[in-house]
């Protein structure tokens, strides 16, 4: 049950209170919180693996979750700032 909170729920907590905290009212705002939390959830990943390389926790598969959920969201974001970006230049 420990794993599951370290793996999921709290980067997703942390994109959550970015969200909060920056308030985007239209999309550009909401792009650039989302990057906002790139990162704290970059350096809650580094504090995974170093936790998890020093037997911290005692599971293997915490460290390859986090990074799963980061490379995606890095990905996501990137696409957004991308379309935000092609926004900007028509206009």
């Amino acid at each position: 049950m420990l794993n599951w909170i370290f793996s999921t729920v709290i980067p997703i907590v942390i994109i959550l209170i970015a969200l909060f905290v920056y308030r985007p009212l239209n999309f550009q705002r909401f792009v650039k919180a989302l990057t906002k939390t790139l990162m704290p959830l970059f350096t809650y990943s580094l504090l995974m693996y170093y936790l998890e390389t020093e037997d911290y926790i005692n599971t293997s598969w915490v460290t390859y979750t986090v990074f799963m959920l980061f490379i995606p969201y890095l990905v996501v974001v990137l696409v957004l700032n991308g379309v935000v970006w092609t926004k900007r230049k028509k206009a």
